[in-house]
């Protein structure tokens, strides 16, 4: 069995008027689970949980490694500060 979605526009609450609305869109972008390019039309309002979705998938990624980057630089200022503790502590004989 095949469930067929009915347009109803969640503004209008009455049929989709697609093209003549400004809130129909097309999202274009690639599929995270197969790898192929979609091209999708429809409402703005409903993509909307679809975008939400998407920025917290990535803020808990580290938006693609800056998370990592920030976390290296750490370890370098770390390191530098270590080296600079030592030469304030240094006392020759």
């Amino acid at each position: 069995m095949e469930l067929e979605r009915k347009q109803l526009c969640p503004l209008l609450k009455k049929k989709c008027i697609q093209l003549d609305c400004m809130w129909f869109i097309k999202v274009a972008g690639n599929d995270p689970a197969t790898g192929k390019d979609v091209e999708e039309w429809g409402c703005a309002v409903n993509f909307q949980f679809m975008g939400l979705l998407e920025v917290a998938k990535r803020v808990t990624k580290g938006f693609d490694g800056v998370q990592g980057a920030t976390e290296s630089m750490r370890n370098e200022v770390a390191a530098a500060n270590e080296g600079g503790r030592y030469a304030i502590n240094y006392r020759p004989k």
